[in-house]
């Protein structure tokens, strides 16, 4: 016969396990010793180096779809490379070099068989905010200082940088990487992999969309043969498009020509063949790549730059920088933006490996994805690159293509290696417009998240406040503040949800066990002699204040009025005692005197009457309750004692073990443990049953008296 607990203390005392007394010591040397004393040498390496399994696993049907997924990755990252790399104000020949290093550093390091890293739009325009701050700073000492040339300091801020300053700026950039990079890998061995769980989904579309603007601005200049000076600090887009608008007239026609039709043809073959065929096609049509020899080969012919002054990209160097540590002080005033650059790095990345992992039936270690990326960082910085991450593009065209494992990014290397060594020089007659179009077609997906907010207003009130904040700030402000001010809202938001009203009045629906709102279902029972109230937050120091206040509301009790009159009450009562024992005292009292207190007699009668109606029991569900501290447990044991004094008994139900554990260390259960049950139809039917035997042991005591 199964026993039937109806107190909670009852079950805990039978089926409740000694708690073990560990000390932090003990814990400690526990924990260490998991970690590490059972892991051999092999499984660290394994863990750390995930393409050694991958290889003893790689299928020789795997060879030829991971040769034409890789192919045409290689393929977009030629042109993207050089394209993101200029919109980061640094030479095209970095977004290469990013293009090389990091998806090779990857395939070592990383978990995901789709992701193909590189060069991204928004991390080299986040770079080239950090480069901005540098050329302002720059400008400053030369202003004060007699060393640099007058030359120099008029290079800054416009389209002829010179050399030196230039090889400063990527300086600046690998150092800035570098540093974010190995506070990445620490952060990884550290196992906090998790960190962007603090940044939703919302958050992080609604900031790439901002900064897909200010990428699409900063491209007005290639595509439309401006001369304009890169604005700087905040409110530099609003800065930069009233530029745009007076020197509109300026304009080069022949550059807006040849970027309007690059833009339309990549457009029509990417969107109305690749993407509308997509499931026809094996491998898409590199239609950047074909724009990019095009163009190359058009302008070179037709002398473009130096009979139409369209601007051409000129040197490139051929063959692979040599390793260079960099000087990390270089980093120092700006780590904190550069770390931000890191986290949206990351959380790119590790959001793309978790969804083709779980397209495809793998699993994705965050841990290592972290440690994946603070590798690539390094790696790329140590060649000249700055920050990189995964492409969300070209990941969706290594998936479409078929690649199976991150062979694909060997092979997309050794044509991005083939490029740099032997074909980069002939780029020299490129013009940037066509890397102008090449980026804002590739931004088109970012454009089409805008028509998705009304859709996310009526989804999610709070998801839709944080998208406007971040992308209003990202935009009209900068995109750091924009990336802040969406994590200050987030944050924000937790904490009004969190106050708000943690109480809901239920009964229970007639002919069920269950308790619902009576104003969103029918044939719910509302007893006056019992009230269900139902906790659905976290009981802390933010809402205790709160969940007092609304649970004395939902009764309809003024506490504090109630505890008056009780008082009053028992004051009235003493006096009628003392009365007994001075027959009188009425008759020493003026006859007006006499009959005020009379009154107040029939008051206070009155409002007994009035308090007969309150409920004499109140029960707390807190089964939605998952963490309480020491406000909420004081919160709660202030409303047992209010309500207690006017004789209203509270019962509590539902405990989740984590909350009942930390109520037991403030010895809440040793005081209130008659007043705990396991559910909360424990709890009604000890109501019950102690509601039909009233009467009974009432009965039992008047025949003891007769």
């Amino acid at each position: 016969m199964v026993s039937h607990h109806r107190r909670l203390v009852d079950f805990e005392k039978e089926y409740r396990k000694d708690p073990e007394e560990i000390s932090i010591c003990d814990r400690l040397k526990t924990w260490t010793r998991r970690k590490y004393e059972q892991t051999s040498a092999k499984k660290i390496l394994l863990s750390n180096l995930p393409f050694i399994t991958m290889i003893r696993n790689y299928k020789r049907s795997d060879i030829v779809p991971d040769l034409i997924a890789g192919s045409t990755a290689g393929a977009m990252m030629i042109p993207q490379g050089m394209a993101f790399g200029a919109l980061s104000t640094l030479p095209p020949i970095v977004g290469l070099y990013i293009s090389l290093f990091a998806p090779l550093t990857y395939f070592f390091l990383g978990t995901c068989r789709q992701i193909s890293m590189g060069c991204i739009a928004v991390l080299s325009l986040m770079m080239a905010d950090i480069l901005d701050l540098y050329d302002e700073n720059t400008k400053i000492a030369a202003a004060s200082s007699t060393v640099y040339a007058t030359d120099n300091m008029t290079s800054l801020f416009t389209d002829d940088i010179s050399p030196d300053i230039q090889a400063k700026r990527i300086e600046v950039a690998a150092a800035v990487t570098f540093v974010v990079g190995m506070i990445t890998i620490l952060l990884s061995k550290l196992g906090l992999g998790f960190v962007t769980c603090f940044m939703s989904n919302s958050l992080i579309t609604s900031f790439t969309v901002g900064v897909s603007i200010h990428v699409f601005t900063s491209q007005l200049k290639n595509g439309l043969g401006l001369k304009l000076e890169r604005k700087s600090g905040l409110f530099k887009l609003p800065k930069t498009w009233y530029e745009v608008c007076v020197h509109l007239p300026e304009a080069n026609v022949a550059t807006l020509i040849t970027w309007f039709i690059c833009i339309i043809i990549i457009y029509l073959v990417k969107a109305q063949i690749n993407d509308r065929f997509k499931k026809k096609m094996k491998i898409p049509i590199p239609i950047e790549l074909i724009m990019v020899i095009f163009g190359t080969v058009a302008s070179y012919f037709l002398e473009l730059n130096s009979n139409y002054q369209v601007k051409i990209v000129e040197y490139i160097p051929k063959g692979i920088p040599s390793p260079k540590l960099p000087d990390v002080t270089l980093a120092t005033d700006y780590l904190a933006d550069g770390i931000l650059i890191a986290v949206v790095s990351y959380a790119q990345t590790v959001a793309l490996a978790k969804t083709f992992g779980l397209l495809h039936k793998y699993e994705i270690d965050p841990d290592q994805e972290m440690f994946a990326c603070g590798g690539a960082n390094v790696v790329c910085s140590l060649f000249s690159g700055y920050i990189t991450a995964a492409s969300v593009s070209r990941t969706v065209v290594v998936n479409g293509a078929g690649g199976k494992t991150q062979v694909t990014s060997l092979i997309a290397c050794s044509i991005v290696l083939l490029v740099i060594v032997v074909l980069a020089p002939y780029f020299y007659y490129l013009p940037l417009c066509v890397l102008a179009a090449i980026i804002v077609v590739n931004l088109r997906g970012m454009f089409w998240k805008l028509t998705q907010l009304n859709p996310l207003r009526k989804q999610s009130k709070s998801d839709f406040i944080v998208w406007v904040v971040t992308f209003s700030v990202s935009v009209f402000v900068d995109v750091i503040p924009g990336l802040l001010a969406g994590i200050a809202v987030s944050f924000l938001l937790i904490i009004i949800i969190t106050q708000q009203s943690p109480v809901t009045l239920k009964g229970v629906v007639d002919g069920t066990q269950e308790t619902r709102t009576p104003s969103l279902y029918h044939s719910v029972d509302l007893s006056s002699d019992i009230k269900i109230l139902h906790i659905n937050k976290p009981l802390c120091f933010a809402n205790s204040d709160i969940f007092v206040q609304k649970v004395f509301k939902n009764i309809d009790i003024n506490i504090i009025k109630v505890q008056k009159q009780k008082a009053k009450l028992i004051k009235s009562e003493k006096n009628a005692n003392n009365s007994n024992h001075n027959d009188n005292e009425l008759k020493d009292l003026e006859p007006l005197e006499a009959e005020n207190k009379i009154d107040d007699t029939q008051d206070v009668m009155l409002s007994l009457e009035t308090d007969m109606s309150l409920p004499k029991y109140v029960i707390l569900d807190i089964s939605g309750v998952s963490f309480i501290d020491l406000m909420g447990a004081s919160a709660l044991q202030l409303i047992i004692t209010e309500l207690n004094e006017i004789d209203i008994k509270v019962l509590i139900t539902n405990i989740a073990v984590v909350v009942y554990d930390t109520l037991d260390r403030v010895d809440f259960i040793k005081k209130n443990e008659d007043r705990l049950y396991l559910t909360l139809f424990d709890a009604l039917q000890d109501i019950r049953t102690s509601s039909e035997s009233a009467p009974n042991n009432l009965h039992s005591q008047d025949t003891t008296e007769a």
